[in-house]
């Protein structure tokens, strides 16, 4: 509870229906997406936070319907009808991404710019504590939630005074920025590793190094069940999971390239009954359903377990084919389309054992494989302290944000 006589000078407790000059509906016009009319709004257009003029449709409207629903210069959006999750949503309008009409299934802030900044107002409205308020009070139905006018009224907050809440931006839009370059470096990084296997190892559709084509089966270990999928479901039912024993390893795991991650387990008599599922350092998994490049390579330190269904693990012969390499060579857009080819031209969504058997892979020598395999390891390094850089510039930021909404950051 947040009491008055604790504030700073200047400093007030207000409700947020307080600061809005209006909160309304958007136009319930049909849609169009043939170009006919204005852009308009929908429920997707913010879905990432910011407004994306890609997830519009487009509006016929007359001049008193647009005047009523185009939005203005700091108008803010936000989610009142979505899943629990997305409640809470908001993305704030400028004029320079043209002309947009508010639509349907969100609600347009007007803030009173007098007393609040927009972009403090919306600093506000993405802080945790604000979400965790809406989403903790929204009525729940079967698909979907949804919050009253009445309700989102309700937030109580501190208001600084109106030249302190734009230096309080000022902070958080630095602290931001610094947010993005960390995600564009990430991004940079990736596409180095891209570029570099390109260079030495040509398109793997193409093969223009003229390098030995060889299938999974001959550059694979020769020990039984190299080149597995995970066992049927009746064999691994989840009536058999125990608190500990052997590690279940899935598409969680795989999806998030994190082999620590999970707590399921089976006991001893089912891991020996299902040894041919089992994982050891080195071996390639990888997810057979949702969407195709889901790889993870096991490291050296892991706990001992089976893949369960959904992923298929592929043990190599390491004379032949670096794991890091082969990762790599996975991922590669050649290799994607004879994927596609060798599966009737199907989305990618699942990949099998018979699949993999089929191609054809283009082998360089190991020798150039683990110089590859080299940089690769230097470079996911530089990313380890990338993600400890990241993680300290968001814990920065949000110390910024809880400090700026409890009155604790004055400037």
């Amino acid at each position: 509870m947040i009491k008055e006589e604790n504030l700073p000078e200047n400093y007030e407790l207000v409700k947020l229906g307080d600061v809005l000059s209006s909160i309304t509906n958007g136009t319930t016009s049909t849609q169009n997406e043939e170009d006919n009319g204005y852009r308009v709004t929908r429920i997707e257009t913010i879905a990432n936070g910011e407004i994306d003029l890609k997830r519009t449709n487009f509006v016929e409207l007359n001049k008193e319907k647009y005047d009523k629903f185009k939005l203005n210069e700091g108008d803010i959006l936000f989610s009142h009808i979505n899943s629990t999750k997305h409640i809470g949503k908001t993305a704030i309008y400028h004029s320079e991404m043209g002309t947009l009409i508010h639509g349907m299934n969100l609600l347009r802030l007007v803030p009173k710019k007098e007393i609040i900044s927009p972009k403090f107002l919306l600093y506000l409205l993405k802080n945790k504590k604000t979400r965790a308020f809406y989403q903790t009070r929204c009525k729940r139905a079967v698909n979907q939630s949804s919050l009253d006018q009445k309700t989102i009224k309700k937030f109580e907050f501190i208001l600084p005074p109106l030249k302190t809440q734009q230096k309080i931006v000022e902070i958080l839009e630095k602290a931001e920025k610094l947010k993005e370059w960390r995600a564009e470096t990430d991004v940079l990084t990736n596409e180095y590793l891209k570029s570099l296997f390109l260079e030495m190892f040509g398109h793997t559709g193409i093969n223009p190094k003229k390098w030995p084509l060889m299938k999974a089966t001959d550059i694979c270990s020769k020990e039984k069940n190299a080149i597995k999928a995970g066992p049927f479901g009746s064999s691994l039912k989840k009536e058999f999971y125990v608190e500990k024993g052997y590690k279940i390893y899935g598409q969680e795991q795989v999806i998030k390239d994190d082999l620590s991650y999970g707590n399921y387990y089976i006991p001893e008599e089912i891991y020996k009954k299902l040894q041919n599922c089992k994982i050891k350092e080195g071996d390639i998994l990888i997810s057979l359903v949702g969407s195709y490049g889901k790889i993870s390579i096991v490291p050296k330190e892991f706990e001992p377990g089976i893949i369960n269904p959904r992923l298929m693990k592929i043990s190599l012969n390491q004379k032949i084919v670096s794991p890091l390499f082969f990762r790599f060579l996975l991922n590669s857009d050649g290799i994607k389309k004879k994927i596609e080819h060798v599966s009737h031209g199907g989305t990618m969504n699942i990949i099998n054992v018979k699949i993999i058997k089929q191609l054809d892979f283009p082998i360089p020598p190991i020798q150039l494989q683990n110089q590859f395999a080299e940089i690769v390891q230097n470079v996911e390094q530089l990313k380890e302290e990338q993600k400890q850089s990241k993680a300290q510039i968001d814990n920065l930021f949000n110390a910024l944000m809880q400090k700026a909404f409890k009155g604790e950051l004055t400037c």
